[in-house]
């Protein structure tokens, strides 16, 4: 995955952005745990070249959710990461530096705390909407986990 530049990545999230009808979550062809949705962003009503994409799985089983709730840049070489939020409540996680949850500002990555680790879907979009300022209309919603 290509990153933009920091400083990038902050001027193209200081404008405000939308996302309107982010549509249903639908399933990853993975995993029946993974659900994924994504929407393109609009400022002033103009799609921007910019998308969002959300990622949530939870394994019942054991009991671990892993958030991914990221904002690309479309772009001729392919999506550039603009900002990305990875949370997971994993314990085995804290055991490396890359598995505990984190952000990143394009190519810069930003450690989160201990917090962090306890943190559900509420909590990573709440944090994913202070950091981008992404209006989202109507706002994502837990997605649910129904098992045959």
């Amino acid at each position: 995955m290509r990153d933009i530049p920091e400083s990038e990545a902050r001027e193209i999230l200081s404008n405000q952005l939308d996302c309107i009808d982010i549509g249903d979550w639908e399933i990853n062809n993975c995993s029946a745990y993974i659900f994924q949705a994504e929407c393109g962003l609009l400022q002033d009503g103009v799609f921007k070249n910019l998308f969002i994409k959300l990622t949530y799985s939870y394994r019942p089983d054991v009991k671990v959710t892993h958030i991914i709730f990221s904002v690309f840049k479309k772009t001729i070489y392919g999506p550039e990461r603009v900002f990305q939020l990875d949370v997971n409540n994993n314990p085995r996680a804290a055991k490396n530096k890359h598995g505990l949850p984190h952000c990143h500002w394009g190519d810069k990555r930003i450690n989160g705390d201990a917090t962090w680790l306890k943190w559900g879907f509420e909590n990573a979009l709440q944090y994913f909407i202070d950091e981008t300022k992404i209006n989202f209309d109507p706002r994502p919603f837990l997605p649910e986990f129904k098992l045959s």
